[in-house]
């Protein structure tokens, strides 16, 4: 039976069985095909920037994470904030 094609079976009791052929997922390419498959590999600097800038906003340490919280520069008591603040998540 092809892709979609439907087909009755013989009855049941009062009801016909259908059966409909469904597309199936693609096989798994082996590693010798994803090997030797294309790659594309596009970078430019403003996604290093991008990403660095992500990074940097999740680290406290850096003067962009505070920013970004409202912050106009990384206090100086910036390392007992971070411990005050995993304490209360620790507490949670």
């Amino acid at each position: 039976m092809a892709f979609g094609q439907v087909a009755l079976l013989p009855a049941v009791g009062h009801a016909a069985l259908r059966l409909t052929v469904h597309r199936v997922a693609p096989p798994i390419p082996t590693k010798v095909e994803r090997d030797i498959s294309p790659r594309v590999v596009s970078s430019s600097m403003s996604d290093k920037a991008d990403s660095d800038n992500h990074s940097n906003q999740g680290n406290p340490n850096n003067d962009a994470y505070w920013e970004s919280r409202g912050y106009d520069e990384r206090p100086d008591d910036w390392e007992d904030q971070v411990a005050e603040d995993d304490k209360d998540k620790d507490d949670e």
